[in-house]
């Protein structure tokens, strides 16, 4: 079992830096990658299982944020529901544990990947509202109040309320609103003081 877990732990690392290759070669090496099939069943069932190690996890979700740059594949990854389940469950954790190095890096490249599948797509912001069991605009707004993940968070709401809006209740509207706000006045002094 050792074995594997090393074995797995080695494969991820290999997909990962090919999944973050830049330029022509970065968008061929992921549009390779993607040819096959099983590799986004198999990332979604590491990130969905509770067994799976956090290096695992964290190395799972760095590759679905490399892999979501591009907008067609960031539909298709749209398209795995436990994709997204996976990656909100990471992100939002509230688990007193996630201090530890380990964990925060699995919440912040969750929230990366979160992020990049938010952008340009009204779908997979649906699917983030929609969610089960999270009351989506209200976690992120309380997140956008901690320095780790302040511009993540701040870049998801900004999605949300940009692709969503016609989803969202009034009170969600009315805490994006404030909260927006809020965060464009220290983005702008923060912008003047440099």
């Amino acid at each position: 079992e050792a074995h594997q877990i090393m074995l797995a732990s080695l494969s991820l690392s290999v997909l990962r830096r090919l999944a973050s290759a830049e330029g022509k070669l970065g968008v061929t090496l992921r549009q390779q990658i993607l040819e096959h099939t099983f590799i986004l069943s198999n990332l979604a069932e590491i990130m969905d299982d509770n067994g799976s190690s956090h290096d695992l996890k964290q190395l799972a979700a760095e590759i679905l944020k490399n892999l979501a740059m591009d907008r067609n594949t960031s539909e298709d990854i749209g398209h795995i529901r436990v994709i997204i389940s996976s990656l909100m469950r990471e992100f939002l954790s509230q688990d007193p544990s996630s201090s530890r190095n380990c964990n925060h890096l699995l919440r912040k490249n969750a929230g990366h990947a979160l992020a990049i599948l938010a952008m340009e797509s009204t779908d997979n912001c649906l699917v983030m509202l929609m969610e089960p069991g999270y009351v989506f605009i209200r976690e992120l707004t309380t997140m956008i109040h901690d320095n780790r993940y302040k511009c993540t968070a701040a870049s998801l709401l900004w999605n949300m309320c940009e692709h969503a809006q016609p989803e969202l209740s009034n009170s969600d509207l009315k805490e994006l609103s404030y909260i927006l706000r809020e965060v464009s006045c220290k983005f702008f002094c923060l912008f003047l003081i440099d």
